[in-house]
C-alpha cells in the first residue's frame, strides 16, 4: 500500500461520525424536520467500533453543542480499528487517554512503536496485519495483559521478557516461526503467561511441538486455545530434558503419505505379445511433494522423488502457490508402480514416509494442499538382436484375456511369488514392474494421467495428526473413448468409469514420553 494512512485518521472519522448527521441536518426548513433527519441518521450509524459508541451517541442527541471529538476522545475506554486500511501509527491515540483496550486487526501495519500507545492500554491487538519483526515491542513500559500477533510474517520473537512481566496471554498463531526450542526460550520468561497459541506456525508440526512445549512452560493453562489439565502435565513430564538431548524431536517434522484403495478403472483393450514384442502395462500413482526433502524415511528412492520432476499435463483445476512461497513449484513423487488392473486393495507399497528440516516450506505445501494423480504405463520390450530371451515364465504371442495385462506381466507376477485374486483384474500385490527378463530391451513408454485430484491439508496446520479421504472422478470422454481401453460399458470398471482413491496425510505427534521415537 502506497498511500499512507495514520491511525489518528480513521479514529477522528470514526469518532466524527456521531457529529455528522446533526450537521448535514441544519439545512432542513424546520426545527422538527432538523432533530428528526438528525436522529434517523444516527441510529443508522455503526457503533461496532467502540463499546463506548452508543454512549457517545446519546450524548450527540442530547447535547449535540456540547458534544465534540475531544470529548470523545477522554470517555474511550475500547477501541477497535478494524480493515481501516491503516498503515503508522501516531500521536493521535495518545488523546484517548483512558484507552484500556486497542484492536488493529486487518490493516497495513508494518511497525508498533509503543510510545504512540495510551499508557493505560491492557488489551493489544494486532492480527491480520504486515508485521516481520517484533523488535519495536522490545522495549516495553505498557503492563499489557494481552498481545495478539496473529495472521502475521513473524519468523522469530524479539522481546525482552522482563519488559513484558504482566503479560497473561500471547496469541502468536499463523506466523512463520520455525524454530520450537528458540521460541521457548524466550516465552519461558514470560513468567505470568497463562494462555498461548502457536498453532499454524511451522514449528508445530515436529512431533514433540505439544509435549515439549507444555513440560518446558509449566504455568500455561491454555495452549492453542486448548485447556491443559493435570493428567496431560504428568504425562509429557520429562519430554522437556529427551527432546533437548534428541534434537531431531523438535527440527524435523516426519510425514506420511498412503494410498488406501484404489478402484474403478477402466478394463484395458487386449494388446497380444509376439515372438519381437512384450508389452506390460502397469498402474502409477503420483502425489505433489517439496522439490527438496532431507532423506526419506521408506518408499521410493530419494533420486526419483527429490529431484525428478515428472511431466505434468495441463491440470483443469490447478491450484495457485502462494507468490511468497520460496520453495519453487512441487514435485511429483512417483511410487512404485503395480501391475494394472481395474481395482487394488492391497496397497501396501504405495506409501512414502519423508523426514522435513525445512518447516517453513512444509508449512506452505499444507496450505497448498496435496494432488495426487493415477496414470496408466504401458513399457514395449523388443527382443535383443534376434537372442533366444525369452519373458520369464511367458509364452510369446499369447496375449490377456482379463486385464489387459500382458501375460509376461501375469507369468513373472506368479515367478515373483506374488498373490493375484480371482476376479476381473483385482491385484493384491505389487508384482513384477521391471523388465520381462534377459535378453529383452524397452523400446517404448507410454505415460497416459487418467485422473487427477485434490486434497485440503489446512487441518494438519490446526494441530490434526491426520488427513483422510475417499476421492473420486469421472474419466473424461476422451479417454473413455481411448483405444487404449474397452468400448464396452463393461470395460469402464466396476463404477461406469468413475476412478476412487482412498488417500492419507499424516505427520507424526507424540503425546508422551514413551511414544517418542527418533
Amino acid at each position: 500500500m502506497n498511500q499512507k494512512r495514520f491511525a489518528s485518521h480513521a479514529l477522528r472519522e470514526l469518532v466524527s461520525s456521531l457529529k455528522l448527521p446533526l450537521l448535514q441536518a441544519e439545512d432542513a426548513s424546520s426545527p422538527s424536520e432538523c432533530f428528526d433527519l438528525a436522529n434517523s441518521k444516527l441510529w443508522l450509524t455503526e457503533l461496532d467500533w467502540s463499546d463506548e459508541a452508543a454512549q457517545l451517541r446519546e450524548a450527540a442527541v442530547s447535547n449535540p453543542t456540547a458534544y465534540t471529538v475531544e470529548l470523545a476522545y477522554k470517555l474511550l475506554r475500547r477501541l477497535r480499528l478494524v480493515d481501516q486500511q491503516i498503515t503508522e501509527l501516531d500521536d493521535g491515540l495518545l488523546k484517548c487517554a483512558e484507552l484500556q483496550e486497542l484492536t488493529l486487526t486487518g490493516n497495513h501495519l508494518t511497525s508498533v512503536p509503543l510510545h504512540y500507545l495510551p499508557p493505560n492500554l491492557k488489551v493489544l491487538e494486532l492480527c491480520y496485519n504486515e508485521l516481520e519483526s517484533t523488535s519495536d515491542l522490545r522495549h516495553c513500559s505498557l503492563e499489557l495483559l494481552h498481545l495478539g500477533l496473529a495472521y502475521n510474517k513473524l519468523s522469530a520473537l524479539d522481546l525482552q521478557p522482563s519488559n513484558w512481566s504482566s503479560l497473561l496471554s500471547l496469541d502468536l498463531s499463523y506466523n512463520r516461526l520455525v524454530d520450537l526450542p528458540a521460541a521457548i526460550k524466550v516465552i519461558v520468561e514470560l513468567e505470568q503467561l497463562r494462555n498461548l497459541s502457536l498453532k499454524g506456525n511451522p514449528l508445530t508440526l515436529v512431533p514433540c511441538y505439544h509435549g515439549y512445549t507444555v513440560d518446558s512452560l509449566a504455568g500455561l493453562t491454555s495452549l492453542d486455545d486448548n485447556d491443559i489439565t493435570a493428567l496431560e502435565q504428568e504425562t509429557v513430564s520429562g519430554m522437556a530434558d529427551l527432546c533437548d538431548k534428541q534434537q531431531d524431536l523438535i527440527r524435523y517434522a516426519r510425514v506420511h503419505f498412503k494410498v488406501k484403495s484404489l478402484s474403478g478403472l477402466p478394463e484395458l483393450e487386449e494388446v497380444p505379445d509376439t515372438a519381437e514384442q512384450i508389452m506390460i502395462s502397469l498402474i502409477e500413482v503420483h502425489h505433489s511433494f517439496l522439490p527438496h526433502v532431507l532423506y526419506q524415511l521408506a518408499g521410493p528412492s530419494l533420486i526419483s522423488v527429490s529431484t525428478q520432476n515428472i511431466p505434468m499435463p495441463p491440470n483443469p483445476n490447478p491450484v495457485d502457490i502462494p507468490n511468497d512461497a520460496n520453495h519453487g513449484d512441487m514435485h511429483w513423487c512417483r511410487l512404485n508402480p503395480l501391475p494394472y488392473a481395474t481395482s487394488v486393495s492391497d496397497c501396501d507399497s504405495l506409501a512414502t514416509s519423508f523426514r522435513v528440516e525445512d518447516l517453513l516450506s512444509l508449512a506452505q505445501f499444507l496450505e497448498v494442499g496435496l494432488d495426487v494423480r493415477v496414470c496408466l504405463v504401458r513399457k514395449a520390450y523388443a527382443k535383443e538382436g534376434g537372442g533366444e530371451g525369452k519373458p520369464q515364465g511367458a509364452k510369446p504371442g499369447r496375449g490377456t484375456p482379463q486385464s489387459g495385462r500382458s501375460s509376461a506381466t501375469k507369468k513373472s507376477q506368479h515367478s515373483n511369488t506374488k498373490k493375484e485374486t480371482k476376479g476381473k483384474g483385482k491385484v493384491v500385490a505389487s508384482g513384477n514392474s521391471g523388465p520381462p527378463g534377459e535378453g529383452w530391451k524397452e523400446s517404448s513408454i507410454l505415460q497416459l494421467p487418467l485422473v487427477t485430484w485434490h486434497l485440503e491439508l489446512t487441518p494438519i496446520l490446526e494441530g490434526r495428526p491426520l488427513v483422510e479421504a475417499m476421492l473420486e472422478d469421472t474419466l473424461t470422454s476422451a479417454l473413455r473413448t481411448s483405444a487404449a481401453f474397452k468400448s464396452t460399458e463393461e470395460g469402464q470398471g466396476s463404477d461406469g468409469g468413475r476412478v476412487q482413491i482412498g488417500v492419507a496425510l499424516s505427520v507424526d505427534r507424540y503425546d508422551c514420553v514413551s511414544s517418542c521415537v527418533v
